[in-house]
């Protein structure tokens, strides 16, 4: 493609994606033609055709044949995990969801996950790697250690089938007491790329949140990696009285 027209593109792309993130377009609203993109930015066809489908392989938009090409709608997290956990805010909406366990092993564990779990270095863990599905698109992979200390023979559990949460209560009668959480923007790797059906260097919403017992264990370390077209976090704050 001639850089001329690679230029083109990549001007109505990122004009139509202001639009769609800002909120301007609502979810499911019907957008132009190819032919009225064409005319209204004096450009070709081709090119328009060129940028909706860059924006359909981000999750912005869907086409349904026949009728046009429509916003996409994110699906909305009201909590961070750290207060409800994103798989059951999700499924009160509706929401289908599945998930794929893509490793679980014992091995040694990152100083990041000896930090946050108070282990040696060098010491193991039980990992668990997945990939969570909201009707049936890839919307975050999940990278998580597990403190054997706390939580022994965890590989043995129902991973994948249960909910880690009734996991940690009917095993090991554990309930969480509380949740630090850190929020960061990355870009995807190859391998993210590939799990989340997304073109590498895609921009990513990278959570991490250290998980407490109700006697102050530390007994989780989770790294969570969302598509941010496919994920949208809100938060609520409550501020005291200013003195």
């Amino acid at each position: 493609m001639p850089a001329a027209n690679r230029s083109l593109h990549q001007v109505v792309e990122n004009d139509l994606r202001e639009k769609i993130l800002s909120g301007e377009w609502a979810p499911d609203t019907m957008i132009s033609s190819e032919n009225q993109l064409s005319a209204q930015y004096n450009i070709s066809r081709m090119t328009a055709r060129t940028a909706i489908t860059h924006l359909v392989g981000a999750g912005l938009l869907y086409r349904i044949p026949g009728k046009g090409t429509f916003v996409a709608a994110p699906h909305s997290v009201p909590r961070t995990p750290s207060y409800v956990c994103i798989r059951d805010q999700l499924e009160q909406q509706g929401t289908k969801i599945e998930t794929r366990v893509l490793l679980k092993e014992e091995r040694m564990a990152s100083q990041k996950a000896c930090e946050a779990l108070n282990l040696p270095a060098g010491s193991n863990v039980f990992y668990v790697e997945s990939i969570r599905y909201a009707d049936d698109e890839p919307v975050y992979i999940s990278r998580t250690s597990f403190s054997p200390r706390v939580l022994p023979n965890y590989l043995e559990t129902e991973i994948g089938r249960k909910k880690t949460c009734d996991i940690l209560l009917d095993n090991y009668g554990i309930t969480t007491s509380h949740v630090t959480e850190s929020l960061m923007s990355t870009v995807s790797t190859f391998d993210e790329a590939e799990h989340l059906n997304i073109m590498p260097g895609y921009p990513l919403l990278f959570v991490a949140e250290t998980q407490y017992t109700q006697d102050n264990q530390p007994y989780e370390y989770n790294q969570l990696i969302f598509r941010g077209d496919k994920i949208m976090l809100s938060f609520d704050f409550v501020v005291g009285n200013q003195q």
